[in-house]
């Protein structure tokens, strides 16, 4: 089992380069990917997206209710709906994106169950992970040597 982390700086486009890459190879990949949602050109948040069904839920959100991390409100549903497809694919063999992991899940919340899980089961595993957070990701996930991928070269060419 192989384990990479997709790093870049905030709002570098880890997110649409990972849903890129899942529109390329339709079928293959299981997971979650958190899309961008965008009102009035702002980001107002995200909704987290099944990889394998297209099934898109509210995920966070400037405003409203949820968790608070950072100047979002993180939806309990986004993340049930998240934890549920990384499980889906981890149980149907597939390799696994999880978009992202991020200071949620450095608490021990949000997609964190389900992504010890895919980490330890699924063949091949992609952690979209803050750049600053890549090392505590790494440590807190107990990966000594993980694949680091960024943004600098094509993803394509680095999996």
């Amino acid at each position: 089992m192989r384990v990479f982390l997709l790093t870049g700086k905030r709002h570098a486009g880890k997110s649409t380069a990972v849903y890129d890459l899942v529109q390329r190879r339709p079928g293959h990949w299981g997971g979650v990917v958190c899309v961008p949602v965008f009102e009035g050109g702002q980001k107002v948040g995200s909704d987290a997206v099944d990889v394998m069904t297209g099934e898109r839920v509210s995920f966070a959100r400037t405003s409203g209710e949820g968790i608070r991390v950072g100047r979002y409100h993180v939806s309990p549903a986004g993340i049930a709906h998240g934890r549920r497809a990384i499980e889906r694919a981890v149980r149907e063999g597939r390799p696994v994106i999880v978009d992202e992991v991020g200071r949620l899940e450095l608490r021990g919340e949000g997609f964190m169950p389900s992504v010890r899980w895919a980490v330890a089961e699924a063949p091949q595993v992609l952690l979209v992970v803050r750049e600053e957070l890549q090392q505590e990701v790494a440590e807190k996930l107990g990966l000594t040597h993980p694949a680091v991928l960024s943004l600098c070269r094509p993803l394509a060419e680095q999996l």
